[in-house]
């Protein structure tokens, strides 16, 4: 497993496409505790990322979850089950994790893989039929016979 943190920072727009070429899954992240880095994911980076790789699977994260739990009470949270409803609405699956306590950490990578497989085995082209090679007994008896009618 390779992973590309693209970091969002404006002067790589033009370059970070070029590191979506090879992708099988996008973790789309956002901080919990900033509601205006959910809009981003709406507004700029699901964009971005359907117009570039409009068939690799995403999933929203939502990061700093050890905040939800209690850890930090006093901040502004978006609200859980309104963020699981727009995934739901953009076809993303949905998770929070921390990084601080590790919860769902391991979580997130399996649902990673988990939706990379599916996607290589829904977009896995099937090959063309190809004329059957004809099996080294078969190819003898062709030599045997061309070489009976040159005697």
């Amino acid at each position: 497993m390779d992973l590309c943190d693209t970091a969002g920072r404006a002067e790589f727009d033009t370059l970070r496409p070029l590191s979506y070429a090879e992708a099988d899954v996008f973790l789309l992240c956002f901080n919990i505790s900033d509601p205006s880095s959910l809009a981003s994911v709406t507004e700029h980076w699901l964009p971005e990322l359907r117009t570039v790789s409009p068939h690799v699977p995403v999933i929203l994260v939502g990061t700093q979850n050890d905040i939800r739990m209690g850890f930090q009470k006093e901040k502004l949270l978006v609200d859980g089950k309104r963020v699981k409803r727009l995934a739901d609405q953009l076809d993303l699956d949905y998770i929070e994790c921390s990084a601080l306590t590790q919860r769902n950490l391991k979580e997130v990578f399996d649902l990673a893989i988990l939706n990379a497989i599916k996607s290589a085995t829904r977009h896995r082209q099937i090959p063309e039929k190809k004329e059957k090679t004809p099996s080294l007994k078969d190819s003898f008896r062709r030599l045997v016979s061309m070489t009976k009618r040159f005697l």
